[in-house]
């Protein structure tokens, strides 16, 4: 919720609502304080955690490398103040 947005981006959500798109996670559409509109994604690593963990970290490094190349029609993800692409 609020604390792990605020924990791992640094945004400090005003409003927080559920996002009633996608298939099999659970998708938050929120605002910070300067009325800026975010989306986050919340996913289940399964059961083999750390293996779910290396290639969600792996598919957002490449969706990110792909935006960083030029491509404006990929949407990547905000890594978070420590770097990485995902919180978990």
């Amino acid at each position: 919720g609020r604390g792990a947005v605020e924990d791992g981006w640094g945004v400090a959500a005003c409003s927080l609502g559920d996002g009633p798109v996608g298939f099999g996670r659970h998708h938050w559409a929120l605002r910070d304080a300067a009325g800026v509109r975010w989306f986050a994604t919340v996913d289940r690593l399964g059961v083999a955690p750390d293996a779910s963990r290396r290639r969600l970290e792996a598919a957002y490094r490449c969706a990110v490398h792909v935006r960083n190349t030029g491509c404006e029609s990929v949407i990547a993800p905000v890594p978070t103040m420590t770097g990485t692409n995902a919180r978990t």
